[in-house]
């Protein structure tokens, strides 16, 4: 079997009819979903909002599916990607997501045969190369996927993101000559798929 993964350009709180078909993608064809809720970008003191909203809006988007629930911790990540065949990775600070994920030496094998799935920060890890919006510049995520990936591509002016159409063609640029290869930019709400 395939390693499906899904890259999301962040918002997953909106019920947009977009964002309903992501929570379904991710457990599409999944037979007895067992998800991983992965929210290391956060702090501890969110996790219990974070699983009421996110459970919430799987039963939303997937009604009459049975899906069990884990979130991830620390002491029990690596066991725990290897008992779940789902594994959603939240966003928020990115930097404090790929330095936890990246302290326990994970590789594309870790995700053989399952969905791996990233919103916002959660997509930037698993891309080789990813912009960061709020501190300006490109970055190293954990190479999972040959690619680099720009989230919350082209917001609207008024966002904290905002950025000059001269601006967003010269990041296009640098990415693509940083990455050398397949450039995926996000807007919020959109997601693509890869199958590896």
């Amino acid at each position: 079997m395939t390693t499906k993964y899904i890259l999301h350009g962040g918002v997953t709180s909106i019920r947009s009819e977009s964002n309903k078909a992501y929570f379904r993608e991710m457990v599409a064809g999944v037979n007895e979903p067992k998800v991983l809720l992965v929210y290391f970008a956060r702090e501890a003191s969110e996790y219990a909002y974070l699983y009421e909203r996110d459970t919430a809006n799987f039963a939303w988007a997937n009604p009459g599916i049975d899906i069990d629930f884990t979130v991830a911790t620390p002491e029990d990540f690596i066991e725990q990607i290897g008992s779940h065949n789902v594994v959603f990775f939240m966003g928020g600070n990115t930097q404090k997501l790929i330095d936890t994920v990246r302290a326990y030496g994970i590789s594309e094998d870790a995700f053989d045969s399952k969905v791996v799935s990233g919103s916002s920060a959660g997509a930037c890890l698993l891309a080789r190369y990813y912009y960061g919006n709020s501190r300006k510049a490109i970055f190293d995520g954990l190479g999972i996927l040959p690619i680099a990936v720009w989230v919350h591509y082209s917001a609207d002016r008024g966002h904290e993101y905002w950025l000059s159409e001269e601006r967003i063609l010269q990041i296009e640029d640098e990415l693509s000559d940083q990455a050398k290869g397949e450039v995926v930019k996000l807007s919020e709400q959109e997601f693509v798929v890869y199958e590896r």
